[in-house]
Formats: C-alpha cells, sequence, structure tokens
C-alpha cells in the first residue's frame, strides 16, 4: 500500500512537472481581440494544451506560470486566427491542376498561352483552364468555339471564365459531350447561338451544366493531397478556419476522411449544396461534428437567384442595361418555403445566396418565417449584394448573420454600376447599414475566383475602394471600422457556426489559434491594411505556419539547385 501511495505522488509529481512545462508564454506582442464586443489589448499570451490559459502582462503570466516557456514576440501584432466565411476548396483543387488565364489582356495572348500549355502537356487528355475575362480584352466580345478550333491540337478544350459563370468550349468539346443537341435554352442557364442557331462553344451560369459533367475528375487520393495543401497555403495567409460554401457527397467524404485520419491543418464548416443531386443520402447521413472542433457539417446552401453577370440576379426592377430582364430565380418562394422547415426541424442550419433586391427580399420572407426563425438556429443570407432600402428595417426582426465578400465586391463594383441605377445603388453592399439594423456580418473572400488574402478583404472592408492608392472610396458612409472587420473575420463567424464559446476571440478556456502579423492594423493608414504580412499562423497552440521558416527552406532550395 505504501509503495502504491509512493508511485502514485511520484506520477503525480511528475505529470504536475510535464504540465507546467507544456505552458507557452508569448510576450512582448501588441495583441488585439474582441471579447464580449470590445477591443481589448494585451501584452501577453499564455497557452497550454492547445488551450487559452490568459491573456494579460508577462510580469503577471510569469508569476502564475514560472516553469513556462518563453517566446519574445518582438513587438509584433498579435490577433485571432481569422476565419474565411466564403471558400470552394474542391473548385481551388481543380483549378490547381489547370490553366491558368488569369493574367491574360486580350484574345491572341489567350490563345497564346493555351497553345503553349497545350504543348507543354502532352500527357493530358482534356485542355482546362480558368479566369479568362473577355470583359479585360480591347474588343470586350466574347470568344467562340472557332478561336480555339486553330489551336494546333485535335484535343477537347474546356475553358472557364474568371467568375466560373461561362464555359468556353472548341468543336472537339461540344462534340464529345454531345451539347449540339441542346436546341433551346437551359432553365438558369444560356447558349449562346450564332446566327444560323448553331452553338458557338459559350455555355452560360447552368449552360456550364451540358459540358460540365463530362470532364473527368482527379483520383480521390489526389484530391486528398490537394486539400491539404490548399488548406497549409490558406493557413500561410492567417486563415485558421473557413467556410466551404457549397459541398457535395465527394466532397463530403473528403472532408471526414481527413478529419478522422487528423489531416486537417485548419478548422472547416463545409456547407451542404441543395444543387447536390444525392442530397437526400447525403442529408440522412446527419449533422458531423469533431471534438476538436476541426470539422464541423450543420448548415445547408439554396440558391434565390444567380449572378449579376449576364443580369442573372434577381430585380423588381429592369436592368438599365437590359431592359427587358429582371434576372431569374433559381429557387422560388413557394418551395423555400415548403423545403427549408423539414430540415430546420432536424437541426440544420441555412444559408441562402441572393445577390439582387428581389432575391434578398425573398431570402428575409423565407428566413423571418415562424417556422424556420429561431434563436438556436443561426441562418444566413449570402452575398446580400442588393438590398431594397425598404428591406433594411425587417433585419430588425432578427439578428440574421450577412456573409459578405469585400475584396470581391470592389472587384465587381464595374459590373454593378452598370447594372442598376443610382436609386438601386444606394441598398448595394450596404455593410454599415445592415450592422446598424441589427445584422451580423462575417467576412469572406469568394475564394478561388478572388484571393483568399484577409487582409485583401479588411482593406476593402475598411476603406470602401481597390488597392490602388489613387482610387476613391465607393460609397464612404458603408465602410467598416477596423474593430468591425476584425469582428466580421474572428467572432462573428464563431458566433454563426455555433462555436464563439470556443473560438473567435482570445479568452481563457477557447482554442489557442492566432496569427502574429508584420504590422499593427489599428494604427497604420487603412490603405495599408492590405500589405500586411502573416509571420506565424497558430492553430490549437501549434505552430502551423512560420514565414522565416519558409524562406530559409526555400533559400536553402534555391543554394541546392544552384549547386
Amino acid at each position: 500500500m505504501i509503495k502504491v501511495k509512493i508511485l502514485l505522488t511520484i506520477y503525480i509529481l511528475a505529470f504536475s512537472f510535464l504540465s507546467a512545462a507544456k505552458v507557452t508564454i508569448i510576450h512582448n506582442i501588441k495583441g488585439y481581440t474582441i471579447n464580449q464586443h470590445k477591443l481589448v489589448e494585451f501584452s501577453t499570451i499564455a497557452f497550454e494544451h492547445g488551450r487559452i490559459l490568459q491573456i494579460g502582462t508577462k510580469d503577471e503570466l510569469s508569476k502564475l506560470y514560472t516553469d513556462a516557456k518563453l517566446i519574445d514576440g518582438q513587438g509584433r501584432s498579435l490577433l485571432p486566427g481569422l476565419h474565411d466565411s466564403h471558400t470552394d476548396i474542391m473548385q481551388a483543387a481543380e483549378m490547381s491542376t489547370q490553366l491558368d488565364l488569369r493574367n491574360t489582356k486580350s484574345l491572341d495572348e489567350t490563345l497564346v498561352k493555351i497553345q503553349n500549355y497545350i504543348n507543354a502537356h502532352p500527357d493530358k487528355n482534356w485542355i482546362e483552364g480558368y479566369g479568362w475575362n473577355h470583359k479585360i480584352w480591347a474588343n470586350k466580345q466574347l470568344p467562340n468555339n472557332k478561336d480555339l478550333d486553330e489551336l494546333e491540337t485535335d484535343k477537347p478544350i474546356w475553358l472557364l471564365s474568371n467568375d466560373k459563370q461561362t464555359g468556353w468550349a472548341n468543336t472537339k468539346t461540344m462534340k464529345i459531350t454531345k451539347a449540339f443537341k441542346y436546341k433551346k435554352q437551359p432553365r438558369f442557364g444560356k447558349i449562346l447561338f450564332d446566327g444560323n442557331g448553331k452553338h458557338t462553344g459559350i455555355y452560360i451560369s447552368h449552360g456550364i451544366n451540358i459540358i460540365q459533367p463530362h470532364i473527368s475528375r482527379t483520383s480521390i487520393p489526389q484530391e486528398y493531397r490537394l486539400f491539404i495543401k490548399i488548406l497549409k497555403q490558406l493557413s500561410s495567409q492567417g486563415i485558421t478556419s473557413l467556410d466551404d460554401s457549397e459541398i457535395d457527397n465527394r466532397t463530403y467524404n473528403i472532408y471526414t476522411g481527413l478529419a478522422r485520419g487528423g489531416k486537417l491543418p485548419i478548422r472547416v464548416n463545409a456547407i451542404i449544396s441543395t444543387a447536390e443531386k444525392a442530397l437526400d443520402s447525403l442529408l440522412a447521413k446527419g449533422s458531423y461534428h469533431e471534438e476538436n472542433q476541426f470539422l464541423h457539417i450543420h448548415t445547408i446552401k439554396y440558391y434565390v437567384d444567380g449572378n449579376l453577370d449576364f443580369h442573372g440576379a434577381a430585380m423588381f426592377e429592369p436592368y438599365i442595361d437590359n431592359k427587358k430582364s429582371t434576372g431569374q430565380i433559381k429557387q422560388p418562394i413557394h418551395f423555400l418555403k415548403q423545403d427549408i422547415p423539414l430540415h430546420t426541424a432536424n437541426g440544420w442550419q441555412v444559408a441562402i445566396a441572393a445577390v439582387g433586391d428581389r432575391a434578398n427580399n425573398i431570402a428575409l420572407e423565407v428566413l423571418l418565417n415562424e417556422n424556420v426563425k429561431t434563436t438556436e438556429l443561426r441562418h444566413r443570407i449570402e452575398h446580400a449584394t442588393i438590398i431594397s432600402l425598404t428591406d433594411f428595417k425587417r433585419f430588425k426582426q432578427s439578428s440574421l448573420i450577412v456573409s459578405i465578400q469585400p475584396n470581391f465586391a470592389i472587384a465587381e463594383l464595374t459590373i454593378l454600376k452598370k447594372a442598376i441605377d443610382r436609386q438601386r445603388l444606394k441598398g448595394a453592399y450596404a455593410w454599415q447599414t445592415l450592422i446598424k439594423q441589427g445584422a451580423i456580418l462575417i467576412s469572406g473572400s469568394n475564394f478561388p475566383i478572388v484571393s483568399a488574402n484577409p487582409f485583401y478583404g479588411m482593406h476593402a472592408a475598411v476603406t470602401r475602394k481597390d488597392r490602388n492608392a489613387s482610387s476613391r472610396p465607393w460609397i464612404p458612409i458603408e465602410r467598416l471600422t477596423v474593430k468591425q472587420a476584425l469582428e466580421s473575420y474572428s467572432i462573428n463567424p464563431a458566433y454563426a457556426n455555433r462555436q464563439e464559446d470556443s473560438l473567435g476571440s482570445l479568452e481563457a478556456g477557447k482554442w489557442a489559434d492566432f496569427i502574429l502579423i508584420d504590422q499593427d492594423i489599428f494604427t497604420i493608414k487603412p490603405d495599408n491594411i492590405w500589405q500586411t504580412k502573416v509571420l506565424q499562423t497558430w492553430v490549437a497552440g501549434k505552430k502551423i505556419y512560420d514565414r522565416k521558416e519558409v524562406q530559409a527552406q526555400e533559400t536553402i532550395f534555391k543554394n541546392t539547385l544552384e549547386k
């Protein structure tokens, strides 16, 4: 019995020693967090076993944790880990294996780049690419299949535009996919025909689905590797968690496989798309929650309308550049009112994609319905691009979450200004007005269509202009403060995903997810926020990215090659 007591005492002492040794303190920092809606500043943070113990000063925390490992933050700024509320990781994985045409400035340059890619990849059966944008070409004309047919290849070619809403095919692709059999316009999509009624190789919105399903996908093992690679790359930009905004059954299986194997480098909240063909069987699996909070699947997404481009957003009044169009309704209100309560009754949160003012009116009507409205489930409107001025007051009826994409919004201004009149523009990207009416904003990027860099997004939210220093802010009264922008990338997304008790801010007991950056976003000029560099990224108390270490490895690799 005495031996047992001695051994137990030794074990307790040993465990206490090991436990104390695991405490890490980072001091000499300019720390910021938003706790209980207030901006809190601190100079030191202590954490252990992946959880935050306390924030405060070096003196007080060093006295509390005498055996802690001390790390000098060298005066750098420290923020909560940032959350991107709108991404598509499968799309990013697919694009990473394709031809990137985003920097081409003309049709001729685009064709040259495609030909060079064909020559450099003789093993590819399909030539796939993305990123072309006819609106920045000199003639601003859409290309056609004949342009691609002139290239030296007998392979099918399929190229998606910069916003992924338009597909461009050569004749070989149209023959393989039997696209020619479609003589009428598809629902919620468009085929461009020539004067003789023949396909021109351009497919818009849901018209893309005539071609896309025929494209062979990468293997599942390769997709696993690509997902891990992309998520690690996002961590280098300060992103410690994200919402994957529309997953299908295949993506569901990838995420759950990675989570069960402990392979997810950052946290993921995956949103199931109602466009998934096997939706019923996917929802039958139920919501998914990992104890370590690296994967949550508990939200489903609906689509009221399409994009502004090609007049897909549903409007009350016609577009000023197309008097015959008021856009398209994809999922009508009677369907939404019937379908959504069936899923909310089973605990599913709802995200409704709505761009035009009519679409947002429908989204509000559905989400404020007594059969759907609840404080336990935190429903959201994705985009909320244009809202009727009479609808803003309806946000006061419930603390709805609005998912915005500031960087993408500023990039889309040219399209917006051509599409709607000044009166409707007052309700476009009205972020400050939404906050004043009680909405909770969460920010994302729309990655991979635009950069996922959250500091690009913060800059756009705070300045309402692009990264050209000479540009003027667009409707400056709708600018966010730096505090509001940080909230929209940290604690607000945690709240939206019902994780505010463990994520989103730097408080005792929460996960130690944080980043160190090279400048103080609260004291620099707002115009310079986009230049912020991430120095380190920590998730659950583990450093998963270090800029210096990466640069050192790159230098070693370069020197090895030169030898």
